[in-house]
C-alpha cells in the first residue's frame, strides 16, 4: 500500500514537473503581432510612423524542425484595414523550448529565444551570415509563470527576464517573443534608426499582449510638415545655416 502511494506522488510530480516544461507554441493558431515604428526625419519636421503586422503562413520542414514563413502588411495607420500581405524572407520554427529563425537569403537558421534556460545563464543570437559573431548575449535574470494583464485569454506564460552587456533589459514571452521587439528579435528590426514598440500580439479576436499607449489617436498618422511660422535658410550646398548669416547668396 504504501509503494502505491509512492508510485502515485511520483506520477503527479511527474505530471507537473511535464506541465512546467511545456511551451506554448508559438506556431500555433491565428497569430498577428504588430509593431509601431518612429523615425524623426529632422528636427524642424515631423515624425514618420509605420506600423507593420506579421503573421505565419504555411508549414515547411527545415533541417527537421516545423517553420512557418512570415508575411507582413505595412500601414500609415492602426486601424487601416488592408489585404496586401506580402511575404517576407524570414520564417519562424519551433522544436521544444526553442525558437529559430530562419533567412530564405542566407539560407541559415539562427537561435531566437530559448526558454530552456535557468536564471544566470547566457544566450547566445549570432548573425545569419556568421555563426561566430556573437550579435548579442543576453543574461538570463529571472523566471517567472507570469499572466499577463493585457491578455484576455488569462493563461500563464513563461517569462524570461533578460539584460545584454549594456544593461538594457528585455522580457522573453513563451508564445508570444519579445516584450520589446515583438515576434522578431532585435537584430531584425525592420526600420534602421527607428524607435520600434511592440504594440500587440493577437489570435482572431484573442488579445495575447497589448500596449495601449501605441495605438493613441494623437500618433495615428503620418505628419511630415514644417511649422507654419518658421524659416529655414539653406546655402547653394544644400547645408542648412544656423544662426544669423553672413553675406552671399541663400536659399530659403
Amino acid at each position: 500500500m504504501k509503494r502505491l502511494a509512492f508510485l502515485i506522488t511520483l506520477l503527479f510530480v511527474h505530471i507537473a514537473i511535464s506541465a512546467q516544461n511545456k511551451i506554448s507554441d508559438i506556431l500555433n493558431g491565428d497569430k498577428q503581432w504588430t509593431m509601431r515604428y518612429k523615425l524623426v526625419v529632422a528636427p524642424e519636421l515631423g515624425d514618420v510612423i509605420y506600423y507593420e503586422s506579421i503573421k505565419l503562413v504555411g508549414d515547411t520542414i527545415i533541417a527537421g524542425i516545423p517553420f512557418k514563413q512570415e508575411y507582413t502588411q505595412e500601414r500609415k495607420t492602426f486601424s487601416d484595414v488592408t489585404n496586401e500581405w506580402k511575404p517576407s524572407e524570414f520564417y519562424i520554427g519551433q522544436d521544444g523550448e526553442k525558437i529559430y529563425e530562419y533567412s530564405n537569403v542566407a539560407k541559415t537558421i539562427r537561435l531566437a529565444y530559448d526558454f530552456s534556460h535557468n536564471i544566470g545563464d547566457k544566450v547566445t543570437i549570432t548573425n545569419f551570415y556568421d555563426s561566430k559573431d556573437p550579435r548579442y548575449t543576453f543574461n538570463i535574470i529571472n523566471i517567472s509563470d507570469s499572466v499577463l494583464a493585457s491578455s484576455t485569454d488569462k493563461l500563464q506564460r513563461k517569462c524570461l527576464y533578460v539584460q545584454n552587456k549594456n544593461e538594457q533589459q528585455d522580457i522573453w514571452i513563451e508564445g508570444i517573443g519579445s516584450l520589446s521587439y515583438g515576434l522578431r528579435g532585435a537584430l531584425l528590426c525592420t526600420y534602421s534608426g527607428a524607435k520600434q514598440t511592440f504594440v500587440e500580439c493577437r489570435d482572431k479576436d484573442n488579445i495575447l499582449y497589448e500596449n495601449p499607449d501605441a495605438k493613441t489617436l494623437d500618433n495615428e498618422c503620418i505628419q511630415i510638415k514644417r511649422p507654419s511660422n518658421s524659416i529655414f535658410l539653406f546655402d547653394l550646398q544644400g547645408r542648412r545655416i544656423q544662426g544669423q548669416p553672413q553675406k552671399g547668396m541663400y536659399i530659403q
